[in-house]
């Protein structure tokens, strides 16, 4: 789920390139499957309706490495914040909820595609 928070830059998704995007990088990992391109939400939202436990890359935190903390199989859903990160009353949010693990990619702040696809890269 593409989800809109407070430093969302780009509220409008191209559906086609998005789609597009998974699928180059689907088939560069080498993955059988796609991952699935849910409609946009906001992350109040998105919190209230979670299938699955989360796993949130926050960064700036001391927090377990998403390789240490991701299950390998299994239903999951990843969350990586926006250019600019997460608002600290966003991030006190995610650490809240109980279904949400808060994880870290490094010690980098990686683009946004780039973090993606890495905690991706972790949930086979």
């Amino acid at each position: 789920h593409p989800i809109i928070s407070q430093n969302t830059e780009t509220r409008k998704l191209n559906i086609e390139r998005t789609l597009l995007q998974i699928i180059e990088a689907a088939e560069q990992c080498e993955r059988l499957d796609l991952p699935e391109l849910m409609p946009i939400m906001d992350l109040n939202k998105a919190l209230s309706n979670l299938p699955c436990p989360l796993y949130a890359a926050i960064e700036r935190g001391d927090y377990k490495d998403a390789r240490d903390c991701i299950p390998r199989c299994g239903d999951i859903a990843v969350m990586i914040g926006p250019e600019g990160g997460f608002t600290q009353e966003e991030a006190a949010l995610l650490l809240s909820h109980k279904d949400v693990t808060p994880v870290s990619l490094g010690n980098t702040i990686l683009r946004a595609e780039t973090a993606l696809f890495k905690m991706l890269s972790v949930a086979e």
